[in-house]
């Protein structure tokens, strides 16, 4: 099986990813890592500080993997048994990577990715087996074992559905922080 874990930065996915590794026999691989070992990397771009990755080029680098957990805002488009999409709060997110000590303009770059759902509709795009888990107030063991129940057993209807931050009422728009 191939677990994907993916969300906007700042939502736990190395966390509970690692966490996921420790308890299976799953190996654990870093998008990431994996985009600079295989030569994935196209570009950087200097104003987002960031490697621009040739997703295409990843999928095919691990097209092969089995029994693995992939970690990443990327691993959403690779080929996945199930995805995992971690969100947050945006206003606990804003703060999560402020603590990062990010320049302001990427920390709302995310912060807007996080309230417009960006990552979780590239992921829902196409595949059946998604969920979404808010992250804000729980630990990376209860994340862990959520993820681990619905990987092994099924079930979890509750977090298929599309997760919308406004439509939930959990963010206020006149609110800076959010």
């Amino acid at each position: 099986m191939k677990i994907a874990i993916t969300g906007t930065p700042g939502t736990g996915k190395t966390s509970v990813a690692e966490r996921l590794a420790e308890q299976t026999d799953m190996e654990y691989v870093s998008i990431n890592k994996v985009a600079r070992k295989k030569d994935c990397i196209i570009s950087y771009d200097e104003k987002r500080k960031s490697d621009v990755v040739d997703v295409k080029c990843l999928r095919e680098k691990t097209g092969d993997m089995e029994d693995c957990i992939l970690d990443g805002h990327l691993s959403h488009f690779m080929e996945n048994d199930i995805t995992f999409v971690l969100r947050c709060k945006p206003s606990d997110l804003r703060k999560r990577l402020e603590g990062k000590s990010w320049k302001d303009q990427k920390i709302q770059e995310n912060v807007n990715a996080e309230i417009t759902g960006v990552i979780e509709g590239e992921a829902r795009n196409g595949n059946d087996e998604v969920y979404s888990i808010d992250t804000t107030n729980k630990s990376v063991d209860r994340i862990v074992e959520i993820v681990s129940k619905i990987a092994e057993e099924g079930g979890g209807e509750e977090y298929k559905d599309h997760f919308d931050w406004i439509e939930k009422g959990k963010i206020d728009l006149n609110d800076s922080n959010s």
